[in-house]
């Protein structure tokens, strides 16, 4: 189930909507390629969320990992 987002949530969602979309219209215009108009904000999404995704898991680990405790050997 997902967690209802904030208000600052949704604006850095619209943030990195019109973040991507001038990404594809700047790729547009170097390469003069309309498959690029489509792909880089479509591949950009897909890397920002899976950095969302990694940066989500890695605050979870250590949350599990207790550093009060001294490591067995």
């Amino acid at each position: 189930m997902s967690k209802p987002k904030s208000s600052r949530g949704a604006l850095e969602t619209a943030v990195r909507v019109v973040f991507l979309i001038l990404m594809g219209f700047i790729g547009l215009v170097f390469t003069q390629n309309f498959f690029a108009l489509f792909f880089v904000p479509i591949i950009g999404w897909f890397v920002w969320s899976t950095r969302d995704k990694a940066s989500d898991l890695e605050r979870r680990v250590a949350a599990l990992e207790k550093p009060d405790e001294p490591k067995r050997d």
